[in-house]
């Protein structure tokens, strides 16, 4: 989802309205909000390279915080 110019969005937001519209479940525990998304040739959204950036940045936070691990 993109926000337009000048919005604004909170992970407590987010979890917010999963809360109201989808299981309890289903409500991700992580949330990490970016730019831009990759992207095929085509226009397609690479998915595995969105796994991979979301593994790094998993790796990254787990070095600054012991509670993280794999």
């Amino acid at each position: 989802m993109q926000l337009h110019v000048g919005e604004m969005l909170t992970e407590e937001e987010v979890r917010d309205f999963c809360k109201n519209n989808i299981a309890y479940f289903k409500i991700p525990k992580y949330i990490r909000f970016v730019k831009t998304f990759p992207m095929t040739v085509t226009g397609k959204l690479q998915k595995f390279r969105m796994r991979e950036m979301a593994i790094e940045a998993m790796k990254d936070t787990s070095d600054r915080n012991p509670k993280l691990t794999d």
